[in-house]
């Protein structure tokens, strides 16, 4: 399901760059917009949480300072998840704020074209 996600999303940004859909308003438009970061961010969580979910059982099964070393493996991913998520979290706030901004100014046009 992601990958048809981030393939609708890099279809989506080629039809904008070719001039078919518009999409100049949104925070993520640009060549250094935000969703390319947005999109990694994503995959850096599902690598955090593969290699969790591999390496920390492995290395558990192993004594001597590999088993000290599984204990802290899920401590130290749970604070990369949470880092990644901060910034995730900020994306979908800028993406909230510019939107509610755009609906702000469109009802505002419309008042003042209305009075």
């Amino acid at each position: 399901a992601g990958y048809l996600v981030i393939m609708i999303l890099q279809d989506v940004k080629a039809l904008a760059e070719s001039g078919i859909i518009g999409l100049s308003g949104l925070p993520w438009s640009g060549e250094k917009g935000k969703l390319r970061t947005f999109t990694r961010n994503i995959s850096y969580l599902l690598i955090i949480i593969v290699l969790a979910t591999v390496v920390s059982p492995l290395l558990a099964s192993m004594r001597g300072p590999a088993r000290v070393v599984a204990i802290l493996i899920p401590w130290v991913c749970l604070g990369l998840l949470l880092f990644v998520l901060y910034d995730v979290g900020s994306f979908a706030y800028s993406i909230l704020v510019a939107s509610a901004r755009r609906i702000a100014e469109r009802f505002e046009r419309d008042m003042r074209e209305a009075s």
